[in-house]
């Protein structure tokens, strides 16, 4: 009698079954979106009212505001990223599809991506109107450097969002051990965004785009590497 074995799922399909259940699922049920928008929204309106009239404190200012403001919504976004996996064990089925471990990762970091992308999309464009700033940074270097400095973030907000997914109190954790560790990226966002809000100084965000680059790699490798050893735990 010939045993018959199921093909193996590539990494491709695997990738692509599971970002869609998650952008299906976020669309349906806005969860992140509604809380997370709702925070920027409300953070950015303190800020209105905080005195920033004078264009020279508002071009030293804003970067910082900027930086903060996105990892507060990382760490909004961060504590659900496992949570529907967890409940009724589901991530136990997961994990007995082979090859899922990859293809999990790549699917989550790529959501948490989708998600943050989405809220800076509100987030920047009120920013701007808020503080009066006296140049408009130039777009597309403040593109990149928002895309390398969320990409790293990401990286460290899924690994250690699947090692708390099953702690009771994740949302207190997640945030403590997220970010110190994220801090040379931020500082590097902070410092490279400065350059672009400070007329007097638009030279120099490259060096930082490449520093964000460096640890978006390490980060990446790192949480990887260290993803299999959190879901088992």
């Amino acid at each position: 009698m010939t045993n018959v074995t199921a093909p193996r799922p590539g990494f491709w399909r695997l990738l692509l079954l599971l970002l869609r259940k998650d952008i299906t699922v976020e669309l349906r049920t806005r969860e992140v979106l509604h809380t997370a928008g709702l925070f920027a929204l409300v953070l950015m309106t303190l800020f209105s009212f905080a005195g920033f009239a004078d264009r020279e404190l508002a071009a030293t200012t804003a970067p910082g505001v900027l930086w903060v403001a996105i990892a507060f919504l990382g760490a909004l976004v961060f504590t659900r990223t496992f949570q529907r996996e967890r409940e009724n064990r589901a991530m136990d089925g997961l994990l007995l599809v082979p090859g899922i471990l990859d293809a999990l990762y790549t699917s989550k970091l790529l959501t948490n991506l989708l998600l943050l992308l989405t809220l800076q999309a509100l987030l920047v464009p009120t920013l701007l109107l808020v503080f009066p700033l006296p140049v408009q940074p130039p777009i597309l270097p403040l593109v990149a450097l928002l895309l390398a400095g969320t990409l790293g973030l990401c990286a460290l907000g899924t690994v250690l969002s699947a090692a708390l997914a099953a702690v009771r109190m994740r949302e207190v954790l997640l945030p403590l051990l997220l970010y110190p560790l994220a801090i040379p990226l931020l500082i590097a966002g902070v410092k490279g965004s400065a350059t672009l809000f400070d007329p007097l100084a638009h030279a120099g965000h490259g060096d930082w785009l490449s520093l964000m680059i460096a640890f978006d790699a390490l980060f990446l490798v790192l949480g990887r590497w260290l993803f299999g050893e959190a879901v088992d735990a």
